[in-house]
């Protein structure tokens, strides 16, 4: 689902983490950078990231994949702001 003020990259999909563990964390070291994080089903490596948002006001779509790329984060789809 699109977001107003954020691009999103989906990494893994929500389905395959515990029901109430998916967290909002802000990315270290950035701005307007935040991750949703959270327990997979599966139970092995703690919690992981489940995707990325970046604030339209600090990037432009192809800026946040620019990012994305540069740390290479492999996602299933990205989404540009709506508004």
């Amino acid at each position: 689902m699109p977001y107003p003020n954020f691009h999103a990259a989906r990494v893994k999909e929500p389905r395959n983490f515990v029901d109430g563990s998916l967290r909002t964390k802000k990315v270290p070291g950035t701005v307007g950078i935040t991750m949703i994080v959270g327990r997979p089903w599966s139970g092995k490596g703690g919690m992981t990231v489940q995707a990325y948002r970046f604030a339209k006001e600090f990037f432009t779509a192809d800026q946040a994949k620019k990012w994305l790329e540069d740390h290479k984060v492999a996602y299933l789809y990205f989404e540009k702001a709506t508004e």
